[in-house]
């Protein structure tokens, strides 16, 4: 069987015009997804020495796990928060692609990150990045700080179980994502090949892979809670979920060792306060968190030995 794998992007530079992709579509969706037209350019962070005076600005950064628009607006108000704490400005400068997001992370761009676990394990623990916190999602209802990939097909598709996915397509929501990864390993585990029998397409984020389910071109999409929860809120469309995989510890917060030891403790302090004040609760509402816990690197050992069984480099 042919193996074929996709990257695929949306704005100016597209060769797929959104009007053609919803005349194709039985669903019409609203204004293209917000995801579709944002241009990353004017956040994205300059090429900075990771050489840091006393007086300078802490970058922080985050993974794009949204479009570009919505995580500047989400991750702005957790930059600010630090800011305040620390009592020294601190400024929200990332990317809008995983790719050139890892870059930086290699090159200690940043001061502060919030990382998914695999590019914790494989990237930012070898930088000097050191874990402080890592969030409890809205359906975490024990407080553990775990997480799990969703697969998931239209409403109407009849696929009903994982392993009526050989030969399928299957989007996801980037390359090297956590749920991406997590996914894999979920198929893997039911002894489908995911380089030989299945499709995988790479796309920009978690919504556009539910939307490529939606209108047709992947089968399933690889996805998690949180995106599939927002995207019924927003579009009155719920996917029907045919598996989850096992649970491995949540994405996280880290700070560069570069950074002084009492500010590190300042950080952690103060995310792990948000659910217990107003203040904190309005930035866990905007990413539809319960809270942070404390997170050491240890905990971070069942994404490692994922990390051996997909054979992944870094």
């Amino acid at each position: 069987m042919r193996i074929m794998i996709q990257y695929v992007t949306y704005g100016s530079n597209s060769n797929m015009s959104i009007d053609f992709i919803l005349r194709k579509s039985s669903i019409r969706l609203i204004s293209a997804l917000i995801f579709v037209t944002s241009s990353s350019t004017a956040w994205a962070v300059d090429n900075t020495s990771h050489s840091h005076n006393h007086n300078d600005t802490y970058h922080y950064g985050a993974f794009p796990a949204f479009p570009a628009k919505k995580l500047e607006a989400i991750h702005s108000r957790i930059a600010a928060a630090f800011s305040k704490i620390l009592g020294h400005p601190v400024q929200f400068r990332s990317r809008s692609n995983i790719k050139s997001f890892q870059t930086q992370m290699r090159e200690e761009v940043y001061d502060i990150l919030w990382t998914q676990p695999f590019d914790y394990v494989q990237v930012a623990a070898d930088h000097g990045y050191i874990p402080i916190a890592r969030f409890m999602g809205p359906f975490d209802k024990q407080g553990k700080g775990l997480i799990r990939a969703r697969i998931a097909v239209s409403p109407d598709s009849n696929i009903f179980n994982v392993r009526q996915l050989a030969g399928k397509t299957i989007a996801n929501s980037g390359v090297g994502a956590a749920v991406t990864l997590l996914g894999q390993s979920y198929i893997e585990s039911l002894d489908i090949n995911t380089k030989s029998e299945i499709s995988m397409v790479y796309l920009r984020n978690h919504f556009a892979c539910i939307q490529y389910v939606i209108i047709g071109r992947a089968s399933a999409c690889i996805t998690a809670a949180p995106p599939l929860e927002m995207f019924k809120k927003q579009h009155n469309i719920n996917l029907r979920v045919i598996g989850v995989s096992q649970p491995i510890p949540s994405p996280l917060m880290v700070v560069h060792q570069r950074i002084p030891l009492h500010q590190r403790l300042l950080l952690q302090k103060e995310m792990l306060s948000w659910k217990n004040n107003k203040r904190g609760q309005k930035i866990l509402q905007l990413h539809q968190l319960r809270g942070f816990i404390k997170t050491i690197d240890s905990d971070y050992q069942p994404v490692r030995d994922i990390v051996r069984q997909l054979q992944l480099q870094p």
